[in-house]
């Protein structure tokens, strides 16, 4: 019997798999016939993570949107505000720019009273507003000066209103250049200001250019003719609102300034007092504040007073130069003895011509000057007005 016939013959013997079944084999060895492995086709798959990866992914998308509406949405915010707070401040400060015409206007007519009332207002709403600051100044000092002492009645304050112009306005502006023409320029000046209240766009740039013509010469007249430098500084800052000064204007409003500095060192500081009369007195010597004290005879008092304080304090040279300086602007016999004493003071030779020689006749002594107590203050020279020159034609700035 062969051997394969021998291994059909033997036992079979059962086995447990691992996957629970029971399986014959044969006894003795030999290989069991091969059988399909259905385990490893049956083993279950992960399931798959993409959906999640996607969920994730909208979530976050939906974030960001959600984020960037949100900024969009508080810039759009803040814009707004910033916006409306612009067009209020634009408004305010367009509403003082009107009440300021309208002061400027009172106080071209005379109003004080009202302009006042008008400048007050703006600085309690604008403290910074310099120019009426300046105005409501130049107004209390006008009113200060002109009022009278009357017994106050307490009484409800009125509402003050001007009183309308009907006329056309064609008619209010051929009024103010008849009065242009005519060098009345405070007439100019009230008509002007309303026909721009009747109606502001009635030939705005004409009308510009006729007001920074009336205030620039009215300033001019002012500070060179009557001695109002404080009003006639403040007509110039007007016409400057229209158009830049011209270079002639511009040199009377500097001495006004100066003029003014000179003032407040007066009997305070004559060494600042003589420095600055001295900026003014070689170009404008008439220019005064009103009381006929003219630049050029403060400048030579200003000047005698330092020099006496340079005297007292032993500074003799610097008093030479000083007399020097007053002598270069106004050559008078009266100041040659001083002048005199001072070079022998600064030379050292102050004893000169006590030394002279015995047998020299008694008459005819050299001898030193002696300087005076105070430097003598020559007389005035009669002033000379200046005009106000007129242009032919009204300039347009």
């Amino acid at each position: 019997m062969s051997e394969e016939t021998l291994n059909e013959t033997q036992p079979m013997q059962t086995s447990v798999s691992s996957a629970g079944e029971t399986m014959p084999t044969r006894v003795g060895g030999g290989n069991p016939p091969s059988e399909p492995d259905t385990n490893a086709s049956q083993t279950p798959k992960p399931a798959p993570k993409r959906r999640f990866r996607w969920i994730g992914i909208v979530l976050l998308a939906w974030l960001l949107l959600f984020g960037v509406a949100a900024l969009t949405g508080y810039w759009g915010y803040n814009e707004g505000i910033a916006e409306r707070v612009d067009i209020q401040a634009t408004d305010a400060v367009t509403k003082l720019d009107e009440q300021y015409n309208l002061a400027l206007e009172n106080y071209a007519k005379g109003e004080y009273e009202l302009a006042r009332q008008r400048l007050q207002f703006i600085i309690e709403q604008n403290p910074n507003y310099e120019k009426a600051i300046y105005l409501l100044g130049e107004t209390l000092a006008v009113m200060g000066a002109t009022a009278t002492p009357t017994a106050v009645i307490p009484t409800a304050t009125p509402t003050l209103t001007p009183t309308p112009d009907l006329r056309a306005v064609e008619e209010i502006f051929t009024s103010a250049r008849t009065a242009m023409e005519a060098q009345e320029w405070d007439t100019a000046i009230s008509t002007l200001l309303a026909l721009r209240q009747k109606d502001p766009a009635f030939h705005a740039a004409d009308v510009d250019s006729l007001l920074y013509v009336a205030f620039r010469y009215r300033g001019v007249f002012k500070i060179l003719n009557t001695g109002q430098l404080e009003s006639g500084l403040l007509d110039l800052s007007q016409a400057e609102l229209f158009g830049p000064l011209d270079v002639e204007a511009q040199n009377f409003g500097n001495s006004a300034k100066l003029f003014g500095i000179g003032v407040s060192f007066w009997e305070v500081d004559w060494a600042q007092a003589a420095y600055y009369f001295g900026q003014v007195a070689p170009y404008f010597p008439n220019m005064h504040n009103g009381d006929n004290w003219y630049a050029s005879d403060r400048f030579v008092e200003a000047m005698q007073h330092y020099i006496d304080q340079l005297v007292a304090a032993e500074n003799f040279c610097e008093a030479q130069i000083q007399m020097q300086a007053l002598r270069d602007f106004r050559d008078d016999s009266l100041f040659e003895p001083t002048q005199v004493w001072l070079d022998n003071q600064c030379s050292g030779n102050s004893n000169e011509g006590n030394n002279n020689d015995e047998d020299e006749e008694e008459s005819e002594p050299e001898a030193t000057p002696i300087p005076p107590e105070a430097t003598p203050i020559p007389e005035a020279t009669t002033p000379v007005v200046e005009s106000t020159p007129v242009p032919a034609e009204t300039p347009t700035p």
